[in-house]
């Protein structure tokens, strides 16, 4: 899998997630097979996901996420 294929699963994931309200994904090729992706993701119930992940996707998946989550009160 190049790690384009990759980005593209994750965008149409988010996508088409109905807990989603917006979100802003941006991807960093760094080699064929690896790469970075940076975004932010607001949800439905107003909690928000800041995530990156380093991906190296040549033989299979292997990952390394670090998440950071704020949940913010509206009222």
């Amino acid at each position: 899998m190049l790690i384009e294929d990759y980005f593209q699963q994750i965008q149409l994931l988010i996508e088409s997630s109905e807990i989603v309200k917006i979100f802003k994904i941006e991807s960093e090729k760094r080699g064929i097979y690896e790469g970075l992706i940076r975004g932010k993701i607001d949800f439905q119930d107003n909690s928000l996901l800041h995530l990156r992940e380093f991906v190296y996707v040549e033989i299979s998946i292997e990952k390394c996420i670090v998440i950071n989550i704020w949940i913010q009160k509206i009222n």
